[in-house]
């Protein structure tokens, strides 16, 4: 996993700003200046605070209003010693996903996805989504700042990957990543399989459930420029 590949967010509407818990940066496939991808609900304090509704239960959210009124994205790197001053540059525009929405009922995930371009001047390192979404019984590890640690990764196998779920068990049951969402699940090559949606417990277990490469893709396929804060 390269440095300054997984960033803490700084998501901005004017003089306004909003911290997100984790995002992450992937080279473009599609060219231009690589993207940095979170989970859309990441965003969710910003969301309220201008009066918007993303959720999947409003039919007439088309994906353009958000980009509209987030002016920048600040990143930082997360690993850093002292995280607030480790300033990477930032990210804009915000891309128009028109089929980008949250609050469907968990585990779907496939829907819960923001993408912004990074800035040419950023020095965030930028990693790479996987060629293939791993199948059940498949390591992956979740990208995560442990408290007073020096390890940066949580260990887990794949159980479900669908079409809408991808869902993980951890391997250690007590491993707990609190305010994870819009962390990278990255494979044994450090490429990214999948945007951590959120975690809980059953059975005795942890899991995990999150929004997969191949769901990422087919986002990053529709997507366009938002039509304020071209760049």
């Amino acid at each position: 996993m390269p440095d300054r590949f997984v960033v803490r967010p700084e998501f901005r509407v004017g003089r306004e700003s909003f911290f997100g818990a984790y995002a992450f940066v992937v080279a473009s496939e599609g060219g231009g200046r690589p993207l940095l991808l979170t989970a859309l609900h990441v965003m969710d304090e910003l969301i309220k605070s201008v009066g918007l509704d993303c959720t999947a239960q409003n039919l007439s959210y088309t994906g353009d209003e958000l980009p509209r009124v987030v002016t920048e994205v600040g990143l930082y790197d997360v690993f850093a010693e002292n995280w607030m001053i480790a300033e990477l540059g930032s990210a804009r525009p915000m891309l128009v996903l028109p089929e980008a929405q949250i609050g469907e009922e968990e585990p779907l995930s496939d829907r819960d996805i923001a993408a912004f371009r990074t800035l040419r001047s950023a020095r965030a390192m930028a990693g790479r989504l996987a060629a293939e979404t791993p199948v059940p019984g498949d390591p992956v590890w979740l990208a995560f700042r442990r408290p007073a640690s020096s390890l940066r990764t949580i260990e887990a196998v794949v159980v479900e990957a669908t079409d809408r779920t991808f869902i993980v068990r951890f391997a250690n049951p007590e491993d707990t990543a609190p305010y994870s969402s819009g962390a990278p699940l990255i494979d044994r090559e450090g490429a990214v399989v999948a945007i951590n949606v959120g975690s809980g417990r059953f059975g005795g277990q942890r899991f995990g459930h999150g929004n997969h490469a191949r769901s990422i893709r087919r986002h990053l396929g529709m997507t366009n420029a938002p039509t304020a804060h071209r760049s």
